[in-house]
């Protein structure tokens, strides 16, 4: 919609004169108006002027971007609980030594970010890092990660986990502290009981009618194996055959139950590779070969693995947004659909003898409402800017009896741009946010993001010169990383799990880490289990500690 529009309304141009000529939204040339459209142009090739350069329409998004999956990562389409999962863990008999209970919601108030935290705090060698792999691998659902066989592998005797929902896990060690297990569940209208069955060459697979069978079928396998090395001076072959053998496993209460709970929990190690069921991650040559398949525009610092994952993490965001923004366009596209019935059924019904005359006033107070919304979508291409300017100066000229008028002409349009800012308004907080949080740790440097170009840091010098993911400081990189995959991760998990945020963070950085990846999960209900030796991530989180004893 142009303002030559409210110029037409003034000369009493015959409506369906005007949707023949008016242009629909700031900036759309080429798109023509029709009676049942006068919002955002019909879907296909429009292609948009902003402040920032070439705006691409949503609706071409589906065709122009690659899958998330490309890069190791999906998007969940279920939408996650908003409340916590855990209440609390119990570990006994951890390498034999340990008993430890964790209280993942202690006195924090249910409005206290920090409700969402839980620091580990110990002695080195008291399991900080193995209760954060044991607890990724309890509540992970995938049978082809080999979650079950690292549960048995574990040393340690029975791990009770306490659900927010009042489920109560139970994993328990038949004989000793690593072989065979069972896991019940138990809680309201739940009663779950499985048993898992380790086979000589270490597969864990759930006991159930005819597992016997394939227990025999891998002693079977093994001693063929044996012989086959003999033969092979020493090398033992392929293990395809054995991967066949347990390709088709048979049911599995406990897996069944994983799969409604949505836990899904990432782990973020400490070699700064995070960890997820819906995350492809692809160990030694497989992860090799994916990095050289990326474009890097950096030195040759091809040894920086730090610097190739937050690279991918940063196409994996922009990736992660352009998807939120098309779902975002979508729905708006589907509001201005029931504006435009509900402008019918005004005008079916309109009584023109007492009809309300809204005041240019109020009009012009919404239009500079939206077009400051807009102004800052705009910031990061999320929709061009509204200029309301043109509008202004016309509006205010409209004599007092043509108010009407103008009201017909522009209410339609306001509430179309409305529909599409309420939708994308998410979108819009969740970068903003992102984006102060990483501006605020850092220094000479300047992060940006817009849906062309995604994530670039500039150097704040005289060049003002872009910089890649290898001209960052160690610091730098890992700050972005945790950020970075934080906000990834909110959408698709509701436990993040994470080993020693803090390497190679100063001091004022530890501080400030916390608070930062809370404020990125803001509104979510993920819960987050941190692994940790530093004094200064504790800082301002003390209500979240929870000490590991090492006695």
């Amino acid at each position: 919609m142009v303002p030559g529009l409210l110029r037409r309304c003034l000369l009493d141009e015959p409506v369906g004169q005007l949707s023949e000529r008016v242009a629909v939204a700031n900036g759309l040339d080429g798109c023509r108006a029709s009676p049942r459209r006068l919002g955002p142009c019909p879907g296909g090739t429009s292609r948009l002027r902003s402040n920032r350069g070439t705006f691409t329409s949503p609706t071409r998004l589906p065709a122009m971007l690659a899958p998330l999956s490309n890069y190791g990562w999906t998007m969940n389409p279920t939408t996650l609980n908003d409340t916590l999962l855990i209440e609390s863990v119990l570990i006994t008999k951890l390498f034999g030594q340990f008993d430890h209970s964790i209280d993942m919601s202690a006195s924090r108030s249910d409005n206290s970010p920090s409700r969402r935290l839980t620091l580990l705090y110990g002695d080195n060698g008291t399991g900080k890092t193995t209760i954060l792999n044991i607890l990724w691998n309890a509540l992970s659902e995938s049978r082809e990660r080999h979650h079950r066989a690292y549960l048995a592998n574990s040393p340690f005797n029975t791990l009770s986990i306490r659900l927010k929902n009042g489920d109560v896990i139970t994993i328990q060690k038949k004989e000793g502290l690593t072989g065979d297990f069972d896991v019940t569940v138990e809680g309201v209208d739940v009663d779950v009981r499985q048993s898992y069955a380790q086979l000589p060459d270490g597969t864990v697979i759930a006991e159930h009618q005819g597992y016997e069978e394939k227990r025999f079928k891998s002693v079977e396998y093994q001693l063929k194996r044996e012989l086959r090395a003999r033969y092979m001076h020493g090398k033992p072959g392929s293990s395809s055959d054995q991967m066949f053998l347990f390709s088709e496993e048979g049911p599995d209460a406990y897996v069944d139950y994983l799969s409604n709970l949505h836990a899904n929990p990432y782990f973020l190690a400490d070699d700064r590779q995070i960890y997820g069921d819906d995350i492809g991650h692809l160990p030694g040559n497989a992860r090799k070969r994916r990095y050289e398949q990326q474009d890097d525009d950096g030195p040759n610092d091809t040894k920086s693995a730090l610097g190739k994952e937050l690279g991918l993490a940063m196409k994996r965001f922009h990736l992660y947004m352009q998807q939120l923004m098309f779902k975002g366009s979508q729905t708006g596209s589907r509001d201005t659909n029931k504006i435009y019935l509900d402008i019918l059924r005004r005008v079916a019904h309109r009584d023109s003898a007492h009809e309300d005359e809204a005041p240019i006033t109020e009009l012009l107070q919404r239009l500079n409402r939206v077009a400051g919304r807009t102004q800052r979508y705009s910031e990061f291409d999320l929709m061009p800017t509204l200029r309301s300017q043109p509008f202004e100066s016309i509006l205010k000229d409209i004599p007092a009896d043509r108010a009407a008028v103008a009201e017909e002409v522009i209410f339609p349009y306001l509430e179309a741009q409305e529909a599409r800012l309420d939708a994308l308004d998410e979108t819009e907080k969740l970068i903003r946010t992102f984006v102060d949080q990483a501006n605020g740790f850092l220094k000479t440097k300047r992060l940006f993001f817009d849906m062309v170009h995604g994530i670039r840091v500039l150097s704040l010098g005289s060049d003002n010169q872009a910089l890649s993911p290898f001209q960052l400081s160690s610091g730098e990189r890992q700050i972005l990383l945790l950020l970075t995959n934080t906000t990834l991760a909110r959408q698709n998990t509701r436990l993040f799990l994470i080993d020693e945020p803090e390497l190679s963070l100063n001091v004022k950085w530890q501080r400030k880490l916390m608070p930062a990846l809370l404020a990125c999960t803001e509104g979510s209900g993920m819960q987050f289990l941190v692994a940790t030796h530093s004094v200064e991530v504790i800082t301002n989180n003390e209500d979240a500690l929870a000490r590991l004893s090492s006695k």
